[in-house]
């Protein structure tokens, strides 16, 4: 699987003399490859399309981690070779909150449920 999390999010300006808003985000994004598509054999359909896909994250059932950028991750097999209990781990990354302020280095390591995705 590949997978990505946090990162820069712009929504353009309504006037043409203002710069685009760009903010830090902590969403959860995962690749979709085509040919998982046509192969799809199971009985299940499949709710993704291909491309990038956000995942809905459930606040209320599961910790989510904060926005950030220049962050690590690293989905890990199962170490049973069945594609199930695979994990992935977010190390750290830079939260710049207020501009001016440089932000803050963060040192957190969380284990994100892939196969809940």
């Amino acid at each position: 699987q590949l997978v990505t999390f946090g990162g820069y999010a712009e929504v353009a300006s309504t006037s043409d003399s203002m710069p685009p808003e760009r903010f830090v985000v902590n969403d959860l994004w995962k690749f979709v490859p085509y040919q998982e598509q046509e192969s799809n054999t199971s009985q299940e359909s499949s709710s993704s399309s291909w491309g990038w896909n956000k995942v809905s994250q459930n606040e209320k059932e599961e910790y989510i981690p904060g926005p950030r950028l220049a962050t690590a991750l690293a989905v890990l097999p199962s170490s049973n070779n069945d594609d199930s209990n695979n994990n992935a781990v977010l190390l750290g990354g830079w939260d710049p909150q207020t501009a001016g302020t440089g932000g803050i280095i963060l040192e957190d390591v969380t284990m994100l449920d892939m196969d809940s995705l």
